[in-house]
């Protein structure tokens, strides 16, 4: 199933099965889609690219594979493979990707990823030849659709705050390399790989409690982290991280609307709900303050005048009391009708019939225009060249 050119409105229609059996980076750039600064950004290209990485990968295992010793004592650390096959891998993985393909953080995004900047969020920013590096939520993403195209059973995990990949296979898995060619079968195997910070490690489950963000009772309660994330799982992750762009953006029905389609994949998951509920009532409340901001405007001085409120229920030709007393105490009412500030015709017409011994005629008193800054400086009587305002210069 082809979803890099398709928008997820269009990729959130197929069935469960089918997006289980896509490609992780096509879903991820599937979830990317319209975002700014992804139009000019070709799929194809950075599928390719993304084959051409996994080949690189299979020549450098192959050229090293005679280092492991699976019969050896020495047990595999946090930061070393030791007779584990499957560590063996994903540390070579990891290498080549970081070392030869230039796989590293955002150096300006390392611990303040920004949510306006798509690029460090998507794979695109990575694999993109003019991309300055990701985070770690993209970074993972591309290190499991590479370790896909070579036939190890990875897949995504997520704690709180951070994305991570896990080996795990209770049943062991044959690989069965072309070119170059291999035949090998990997013990089962149940890993955490870190590969988003400097270097790569090993940590158990317990590590990613506390770090990089201390659980809480909620977090522990949901049962949604230190999961092994299955297609659909990422994909409304990736839909999730759409959203958040549109919220940075301003964009509030792109993101309800992006959340949505997450919660249709994971109707179960808790925190989409919840996440679902508060943008909608920021968005009301944002919407709220649009309609505030209209009415205030709307209750000027101009509709808190005496006729403008007479004649808001009734027509301008009534002829009810009300509405007769009102139009008198306008007409008498030596300001214009709607304040000194107004500029509709009737104010400038009561406006110019004012006396303005201080400005032009038919400016209101306080107007600071040119024309009556200039009358004001002029003085009431005329006087002549040799008694100027201004002091004389000395020379």
């Amino acid at each position: 199933m082809v979803l890099r050119n398709l928008a997820p409105t269009d990729a959130i229609e197929l069935s469960l099965a089918e997006i289980a059996n896509c490609d992780i980076a096509e879903l991820n750039l599937c979830a990317a889609h319209s975002l700014p600064g992804i139009d000019g950004v070709d799929a194809d290209k950075l599928l390719n690219r993304l084959d051409e990485w996994a080949y690189q990968v299979r020549v450098e295992i192959c050229r090293h594979i005679y280092r492991l010793d699976p019969r050896s004592t020495a047990p595999p650390t946090e930061f070393s493979y030791g007779n584990s096959l499957a560590r063996f891998m994903c540390w070579h993985l990891l290498q080549v990707l970081q070392e030869d393909c230039g796989v590293a953080y955002h150096p300006d995004r390392k611990f303040n990823p920004d949510f306006c900047h798509p690029e460090d969020l998507f794979i695109h920013g990575i694999v993109d030849e003019n991309g300055q590096g990701g985070t770690c939520a993209s970074m993972p993403v591309v290190y499991v659709a590479v370790a896909k195209r070579l036939g190890f059973p990875v897949s995504l995990v997520e704690t709180k705050g951070h994305l991570f990949f896990r080996w795990e296979d209770d049943k062991g898995t044959l690989l069965n390399w072309e070119h170059p060619k291999l035949a090998l079968w990997v013990p089962p195997d149940r890993v955490n790989v870190e590969g988003s910070g400097e270097g790569i490690a090993y940590y158990p489950d317990s590590f990613y409690v506390q770090w990089p963000e201390l659980w809480n009772e909620n977090d522990a309660a949901h049962g949604r982290y230190l999961k092994s994330l299955t297609n659909v799982e990422a994909f409304a992750n990736f839909l999730v991280q759409r959203a958040e762009c549109f919220y940075e953006a301003g964009k509030w029905q792109q993101c309800v609307q992006s959340i949505e389609m997450a919660r249709k994949l994971t109707p179960d998951d808790p925190r989409y709900e919840w996440l679902h509920a508060k943008r909608l009532m920021e968005w009301q409340r944002w919407l709220q303050q649009i309609v505030d901001a209209d009415h205030r405007r709307l209750e000027s001085p101009r509709q808190r005048d005496p006729l403008q409120i007479a004649l808001k229920s009734h027509s301008e030709t009534c002829t009810c009391t009300h509405c007769r007393e009102a139009r008198r105490e306008a007409e008498t009412n030596q300001s214009p009708p709607h304040g000194d500030y107004c500029q509709c015709f009737n104010c400038r017409e009561v406006r110019s019939k004012q006396p303005n011994p201080s400005g032009m005629l038919g400016h209101n008193p306080f107007c600071e225009c040119e024309m009556c800054l200039q009358r004001r400086m002029m003085p009431t009587e005329p006087q002549s060249w040799t008694n100027p305002r201004w002091p004389e210069f000395p020379f």
